[in-house]
């Protein structure tokens, strides 16, 4: 690059870079629902979504900067003087069920399949062991569904609150839920306490060979490689806290992956997953004929894109999480690849805890679940959040209707080869076309608007023009056709060269 073209080029960078800013915070101070522009993400948004923008209050712009949370957890880390927090090894544990045998959760019995048979199994109102094994601390499984939580940890005796700091915790998938509410509000969210993202399946009893339970499975999987080469995982489980390499041993001699990781970084997991859960199971639950995770990642695409932005945009600025970079890569390649006869479900009982766990308006989200309780006869008997208007049709009902008054036209061939007529173009605007309809097709207008501004931003141009110079000369003296096959000049001829 030649001394000119980097002045420009810092030019430009120095030009454009306080008008981004600008315009990035302008649409979240607005309540827009923007989307990120990733060039490296298979499942981008299309953003063909009917949603309604949140109301125009100030809370995606604003709760980001005066969220201090995760700040004051940093400090708190840091005030410590340790570098890493203390490991544990694993051995024999204590797993603690429901007392409730119709609410005792197939954990139990995956937590017992991945250990070496010398765990013991408790109830609440139990009393703990002084010594398992030939240790004084030992972890503590805590294997209850997610509404029998709050009333376990409001009923601890002086006992088993002196142990607290050994609790283990679940989350994640239609059996353990988003629990961090609970948790919170009982001060057990920090770095110190062991929770674990289930990345792992828990098959019901006598599922197995000769009637026993059978062995859990890692539910992980490789997406590609980075940059550097190295394996790209999702959907792995996560552990952190103080057991946190105890858990990771007990699953990575089952063959399941498991990353030990910091509270914060295995916040992000877990809201990703919390993410999954919700969106999949209720595009798929809408549907008329029953749907598993696989066929909505195949064949709605659109709309749980959609609904993934709106969920993420809401958790930065009501809980200031964000989440890593290629979520919606990893979110679908994970129902694709793993979500095959995984019936979408919508569980009364867990609905607190999976779709009714999110900040923000969400106006999609409670769409479709108002959708699901009103038409589809689900979550009945559960107080759904109500919107401002109720829909009639699913955004891709409303595509299959149109599609069927207007078929796509093509030519028609008839025996003879030569004989080839073709119908008239399609109407592109059918004059009763009905008013969702005509919404449906201007809010795709108006959310396309942030991508088409980073389309034909300068910076973009010039990345697109810079990459556009190392590529040519690698088109101009790789790519070739064979002219005498198919009558096309070769692109290697100084007159026809590619130009990008």
């Amino acid at each position: 690059m030649m001394m000119g073209e980097k002045f420009l080029a810092v030019l430009v960078v120095a030009m454009v870079t306080p008008i981004s800013h600008s315009f990035s915070f302008t649409l979240s101070a607005t309540g827009l629902v923007t989307k990120r522009y990733h060039t490296s993400t298979t499942h981008r948004s299309s953003t063909g979504s009917f949603e309604k923008k949140i109301s125009s209050s100030s809370a995606l712009g604003m709760a980001t900067w005066s969220n201090g949370q995760a700040i004051k957890e940093y400090q708190d880390f840091l005030s410590t003087g340790r570098s890493e927090l203390q490991k544990e090894d694993d051995g024999p544990s204590v797993i603690v069920q429901s007392s409730k045998p119709i609410n005792v959760l197939a954990l139990t019995d995956a937590i017992i399949g991945l250990g070496q048979g010398d765990d013991i199994i408790l109830n609440p109102s139990d009393t703990l062991p002084d010594t398992l094994g030939d240790r004084s601390s030992y972890p503590i499984y805590i294997a209850l569904p997610p509404y029998e939580l709050k009333e376990f940890i409001q009923n601890l005796n002086d006992e088993w609150k002196s142990r607290a700091e050994d609790f283990v915790f679940f989350s994640g998938g239609n059996v353990c839920g988003v629990v961090e509410p609970v948790l919170r509000e009982f001060g057990m969210c920090r770095d110190s306490m062991t929770q674990v993202v289930v990345g792992f399946s828990t098959p019901a009893p006598g599922t197995g060979l000769g009637g026993a339970t059978k062995k859990p499975e890692d539910l992980s999987c490789m997406i590609g490689h980075d940059t550097r080469g190295e394996e790209k995982w999702a959907g792995e489980s996560q552990s952190c806290g103080k057991w946190n390499a105890a858990v990771a041993s007990r699953l990575d001699d089952n063959g399941i992956r498991c990353k030990t990781v910091f509270y914060r970084e295995w916040r992000r997991a877990m809201w990703e997953r919390a993410v999954f859960d919700c969106v999949f199971n209720i595009v798929g639950c809408v549907r008329e004929e029953k749907t598993d995770i696989a066929d909505v990642a195949m064949f709605y695409e659109l709309e749980a894109s959609d609904m993934m932005w709106e969920l993420v945009n809401n958790l930065r600025g009501g809980l200031a999480v964000t989440l890593i970079y290629g979520f919606e890569d990893r979110l679908f390649s994970i129902a694709e690849m793993r979500g095959k006869d995984d019936i979408c479900e919508l569980p009364v009982e867990m609905f607190d805890y999976s779709q009714n766990v999110f900040p923000g308006t969400n106006l999609m989200l409670k769409e479709y679940l108002n959708y699901a309780k009103d038409k589809c006869g689900l979550l009945q008997g559960v107080d759904v959040p109500p919107v401002p208007s109720q829909i009639d049709e699913l955004p891709s009902k409303i595509d299959e209707d149109l599609e069927s008054k207007h078929p796509l036209q093509i030519p028609c061939v008839s025996e003879r080869d030569d004989d080839v007529f073709s119908a008239p173009p399609p109407l592109l605007l059918h004059p009763t076309w009905e008013w969702d309809n005509l919404r449906y097709v201007l809010s795709s207008l108006w959310q396309r608007l942030p991508k088409l501004l980073i389309l034909l931003s300068p910076l973009f141009l010039l990345d697109h023009v810079s990459r556009s110079k190392s590529l040519r000369g690698v088109f101009n003296s790789e790519f070739s056709v064979d002219c005498d096959a198919c009558s096309i000049p070769s692109a290697q001829s100084p007159s026809t060269a590619v130009v990008l």
